[in-house]
């Protein structure tokens, strides 16, 4: 009786870490309701731009310039960048939502989002960091006109070969301020980076190009820091590359703009392409030197051993 009640809290706990996996918007409600049903997407499910619309809470008054308080879990989660972008409700496709991108940053962003030890900044939540321990305060854009609006919500770049993960919060924009549509702006800094115009991510920093888990290709080097592609700022870095073997420890940078010849490390430092071979380059030519050594020396052996035994007698009385 033990051993199935055993069973059931197992398969409790995993039914629980499938609805609330990996992360969505928890508040405001959003499409969906993610924090109570079918948030944790994977694969194709993720493509966005939007959770389905059942059960959708009513679309929230606001006007242009007021501010917004969102909030997700960091769900035992970390690196990666979130975009905020606004779309017509009645938008079906990401390009939609791609042309009213309005701001990029981090996804560990806000006073409670970090993990529970400082010494595995990759592993679980701490406490408060559950539910709503990410957050971020972003504006209603003035160049929004009256009528029906959807603030897009999109995670990308996370840890463990994450895809890409959206969630969708339904505004009818009335009065206020009015201006043209400005390029979209990033804000870094993060749990790994505080006050930093980086932020640290995984597998890739482009949005949807992991449309599948795990996410394995691109394939850019864990754990870098670096603003995401196409985004025409000060701050930005330049493409994330292949990485090297070596570290310039000479070389501090806070982005990949620092790094013109590899990327910015969590380290504060420079990768230094100074050598094209990895790891297994270097095993394998000190191995190819320790079998030359070994042959050389079995081949003087036999020689010098011949060369004693040409006049050994051993038996001669």
């Amino acid at each position: 009786m033990n051993s199935i009640r055993f069973s059931l809290v197992v398969l409790a706990i995993l039914f629980v870490g499938e609805i609330f996996g990996h992360s969505y918007v928890s508040s405001p409600a959003t499409r969906g309701r993610q924090g109570e049903t079918n948030n944790g997407c994977r694969g194709p499910s993720c493509l966005g731009p939007c959770e389905p619309r059942s059960n959708s809470p009513a679309a929230i008054p606001v006007q242009r310039g007021a501010s917004l308080d969102i909030r997700w879990p960091r769900n035992n989660h970390a690196g990666g960048f979130v975009r905020f972008a606004w779309a017509r409700t009645t938008a079906t496709t990401n390009a939609e939502f791609d042309a009213g991108a309005s701001i990029y940053e981090c996804y560990e962003k806000g006073p409670a989002c970090e993990p529970a030890s400082a010494s595995d900044p990759n592993g679980g939540d701490s406490a408060s960091s559950t539910q709503t321990g990410c957050q971020s305060i972003i504006t209603v854009p003035n160049w929004l006109d009256d009528g029906a609006w959807t603030l897009q919500w999109a995670w990308f770049g996370g840890a463990f070969s994450l895809g890409d993960y959206f969630s969708c919060i339904d505004y009818v924009v009335s009065g206020g301020p009015t201006s043209s549509q400005p390029q979209p702006v990033f804000r870094g800094g993060d749990y790994a980076n505080p006050g930093k115009p980086v932020c640290k991510f995984f597998n890739t920093d482009e949005l949807h190009k992991c449309i599948s888990e795990p996410c394995t290709s691109p394939t850019l080097p864990g754990q870098n820091v670096g603003t995401p592609r196409n985004i025409a700022l000060a701050a930005s870095g330049s493409d994330a590359g292949a990485g090297s073997d070596t570290t310039d420890v000479s070389a501090p940078c806070t982005s990949n703009a620092d790094c013109p010849s590899g990327v910015c490390q969590l380290s504060g430092f420079c990768y230094k392409k100074s050598s094209k071979l990895g790891a297994g380059g270097i095993a394998a030519i000190v191995f190819a030197m320790i079998f030359v050594a070994v042959v050389a020396l079995a081949v003087l052996f036999v020689f010098l051993n011949k060369t004693e035994v040409r006049n050994w007698k051993p038996f001669k009385k």
